[in-house]
């Protein structure tokens, strides 16, 4: 590592900080910036990051948490499903220090901490340290997905990194035996580790991860004539064994940023489908060996850009591959594989083909189209679908000319650079819709909230009758009140801004009843609330909710945390009694969509 270094990285960080959060403050700005890093090959949103993210006072030196099932991310209302007959459980856990050298004490401290919140045998309350929400709830994603999966022969894996503004090439062996250590811990406590690692990510290491940008600009092979009508579609077929080269990475994973116009997930090797397709690949055909891959299946469907030939190549820019993804996903699963068996020896020998089909457009509407058309040829859970519907687009055209960015499609505006502040992703917007337009604050934190998987929910929520304001009235509304929270601006004897993802739905909706000065309101009246907002309103709002938290909290035990004390009915009617008013009646249509309200 050169002293150049740290001041590229310094750099780098600083001008981040449009992107990543403008509210940020330096030390919250090089963990984010770390942590998006640290996890670059996940692909994962903001939001995604931040669902990991626990730093805060009693975080038991972690600021990363994040649990994985066949590398897609688990959160606290959703443990993704693993289809495959072995998953592999993943977690990553993270400690950034913005000192410019690696220390012992940081490692002692992950030490203590993995022992108890690895230990499946101990419950929250049993534990010594007394953490903070954010890290037993990582603690408990991590928890469910391993006991969602006991019952498979599931892998475990484990990445540790360390990382901040030091030469991790100078890093001591005293420190590295302390790596070691913590290894073995993990290793003996859950037995099914196949792999576990310590790694120091240091400035020159960040630097090369920030450097590193997803490739949409890639060349593919093809072996016969291309079939084209014009420079908007192409039809040709590619050897297999290129097509998996093409959706490698360097580092030999999944391109995963290539699927993110794609709505539907893998769904594991013991599907008939996909079984069908290893068959194939196999060589175990019902028609013997002499059959080719692209005569049995169905190929794959690629959006681009931008399209051209030069030779046996076709040159794509902006590649999304929006149908296709079991195949894509079995046929690398069964080429790295093979790689791995014969170190790859075999695998030029495979003269087999996949045909490609390229659509060659930037027409959002029909984009929309292709893929809504594409993923219904097999079935899909209708919650995947929401995103080409009219009102989605509508709000997402409508909130992109106030420059306010509406993320339907996994990841589209951040990978055009657009702000992490300026992002609203439909769960969100949906969140802040509830509690806000529909009066309904208990319901935004649901767990079991069917907000898009039940068309009546959905259209109570998103409601095509309403006019688009009300959808920025509520995004309005709640972010300025995050704001407030974030930059301290809350006059409250206790705050807890840890607890602002908890807090803000009810503050935004109490906010919204004191300036009205009542309980319950139409959905389009909040747009004049959201045009003169009054921040020591809001501040009030949101200290009045935090305050009665952490009071609850006090006089409960460390097992009660505290998204299990907000989402109590009797919380909120208390709230509300305090501000003179009674509890609103709630729209039967989300009376379902609660969860248990006893106490």
């Amino acid at each position: 590592m050169t002293a150049n270094d740290i001041v590229l990285l310094d750099a780098l960080v600083a001008k981040s900080k449009d992107r990543l959060g403008t509210t940020l403050s330096d030390d919250e700005l090089f963990e984010l910036f770390c942590l998006e890093q640290g996890l670059k090959r996940y692909a994962l949103t903001y939001e995604d990051l931040r669902t990991g993210w626990v730093d805060g006072g009693r975080d038991g030196g972690i600021d990363g948490f994040f649990t994985l099932v066949d590398d897609n991310l688990a959160t606290i209302d959703e443990i993704p499903d693993a289809h495959k007959h072995h998953p592999t459980i993943e977690i990553v856990v993270c400690t950034v220090k913005h000192r410019s050298s690696f220390q012992q004490a940081p490692l002692d401290q992950l030490h203590a901490s993995l022992a108890e919140l690895l230990d499946l045998s101990k419950d929250d309350s049993a534990l010594e340290y007394p953490y903070n929400d954010s890290v037993l709830e990582a603690r408990e994603i991590f928890r469910q997905a391993l006991l969602d999966n006991a019952g498979k022969r599931f892998q475990f894996r484990a990445q540790i990194l360390y990382m901040c503004r030091g030469d991790a090439r100078a890093v001591g062996d005293d420190l590295r035996a302390r790596a070691t250590t913590l290894e073995k811990l993990i290793q003996r406590q859950i037995r099914e580790t196949i792999s576990c690692s310590v790694t120091f990510v240091g400035a020159s290491e960040l630097l090369d991860l920030a450097r590193r940008q997803p490739d949409y600009s890639i060349k593919l092979p093809f072996i016969e004539s291309v079939l084209s009508r014009g420079k908007t579609n192409y039809a040709i077929l590619c050897r297999l064994y290129d097509y998996y080269r093409f959706v490698s990475a360097e580092d030999g994973s999944l391109r995963r940023h290539l699927f993110e116009s794609n709505i539907r997930d893998y769904l594991g090797g013991k599907t008939a489908v996909n079984k069908d397709i290893a068959a194939t690949l196999s060589g175990r055909g019902t028609d013997g060996d002499t059959v080719d891959f692209w005569w049995l299946n169905n190929g794959v469907t690629f959006l681009a850009s931008y399209a051209s030939t030069v030779g046996k190549e076709m040159h794509l820019e902006n590649v999304q591959i929006v149908n296709g993804l079991q195949t894509t996903e079995t046929i690398y699963n069964w080429f790295s594989q093979l790689k791995q068996q014969d170190n790859g020896s075999s695998l030029k020998t495979d003269d087999r083909a996949i045909l490609v089909k390229i659509i060659v457009t930037e027409d959002r509407a029909v984009l929309d189209r292709i893929i809504k058309a594409s993923n219904y040829q097999t079935p899909v859970d209708a919650a995947f679908l929401r995103a080409t519907d009219k009102i989605q687009r509508d709000i997402e055209a409508y909130l992109e000319g106030r420059d306010w960015y509406y993320e339907r499609r996994n990841g589209f505006w951040q990978n055009h650079g657009k702000s992490a502040d300026r992002i609203v992703s439909p769960r969100q917007l949906a969140k802040y819709v509830r509690a806000i337009a529909l009066c309904d604050p208990l319901g935004s934190l649901s767990s079991k909230s069917n907000i898009f998987r039940s068309d009546q929910v959905y259209n109570t929520v998103f409601n095509s009758s309403w006019k688009l304001d009300v959808y920025l009235a509520c995004l309005l509304i709640a972010r300025n009140i995050e704001r407030l929270g974030k930059t301290g601006q809350v006059p409250a004897a206790e705050f807890n801004r840890g607890h602002l993802h908890l807090t803000l739905p009810f503050a935004a909706y109490l906010y919204v009843a004191l300036v009205l000065g009542r309980q319950k309101w139409g959905p389009e009246e909040v747009i004049q609330v959201a045009n003169s907002f009054e921040d020591g309103v809001a501040g009030e709002a949101l200290g009045r909710v935090s305050e009665q938290l952490l009071r609850y909290i006090a006089g409960k035990n460390a097992a009660n945390k505290a998204k299990r004390i907000i989402k109590k009915r009797r919380f909120f009617e208390e709230l509300i009694a305090a501000a003179g008013l009674n509890a609103p009646q709630l729209d039967p249509t989300l009376a379902d969509d609660h969860d248990d309200t006893d106490e």
